[in-house]
C-alpha cells in the first residue's frame, strides 16, 4: 500500500494537471489523496516543497530508464521529457510562483544529459573550456525551450522533435 507522501504527490499531479498552482491547496491535496489533513504538514512544509517532491518524482521517472543520449537531439528530448510527460501540469507550475522549482529540475536534467554527451564525445580527453561552454549553452537553451516554447505549443511533442534536429545541427559545430 502506498504511503501518505506518495498518495499526496499523486493527488498533486492530478490536481496540477487540472488547476493553476495557486488554486491547489493542502486541503484539496489531502482530500484527493484520501489522507488526514495533518498528513500534509507532516510530509511537506508548504506547497512549494510538494511541487518539488512531485518534480523530483517526475525526474526519477525520466532517469530511471537509464537511457543516455547519443546525440544532442536525444539529450534535448530527455531533458524536455519533464515538460512532455504532463504538459498541462508543467505549464500550471511554470506560470506560478513555483516556476523556479521547475526550471531548476529541468536544468538538472539538461546538465546530466548534455554533460554525458560531451564527455562521451571527448573519449579519454578531459573537457576544456570549449566543452564546458557547450554544456552551458545547451543547458540554457534546453531549459528555455522546455519551460517556454514547448509549454505554449499546441503539439509540444512535434515541436520537441523539431528542436531536437536543431540541437543536433548546433552540436555538430560545437562539440
Amino acid at each position: 500500500m502506498e504511503n501518505d507522501r506518495e498518495r499526496m504527490i499523486e493527488a498533486f499531479a492530478e490536481l496540477i494537471a487540472e488547476n493553476h498552482f495557486e488554486s491547489v491547496t493542502p486541503k484539496k491535496v489531502t482530500e484527493r489523496a484520501g489522507v488526514p489533513a495533518s498528513a500534509f504538514s507532516y510530509e511537506f512544509s508548504d506547497m512549494y516543497v510538494l511541487a518539488d517532491a512531485y518534480l523530483e518524482a517526475e525526474c526519477d521517472a525520466v532517469t530511471s530508464s537509464g537511457i543516455m543520449p547519443e546525440t544532442a537531439g536525444e539529450a534535448f528530448i530527455l531533458t524536455a521529457s519533464l515538460s512532455l510527460r504532463s504538459p498541462r501540469g508543467a505549464e500550471n507550475i511554470c506560470r506560478s510562483g513555483a516556476a523556479g522549482v521547475f526550471k531548476r529540475r529541468v536544468s538538472d536534467l539538461a546538465t546530466r544529459y548534455f554533460s554525458h554527451l560531451v564527455i562521451n564525445r571527448l573519449g579519454e580527453r578531459k573537457p576544456g573550456e570549449r566543452e564546458r561552454s557547450a554544456v552551458r549553452f545547451f543547458r540554457a537553451a534546453a531549459v528555455g525551450l522546455a519551460t517556454k516554447e514547448l509549454l505554449a505549443a499546441a503539439d509540444p511533442s512535434a515541436l520537441a522533435r523539431e528542436y531536437a534536429d536543431l540541437f543536433d545541427l548546433a552540436a555538430d559545430g560545437m562539440i
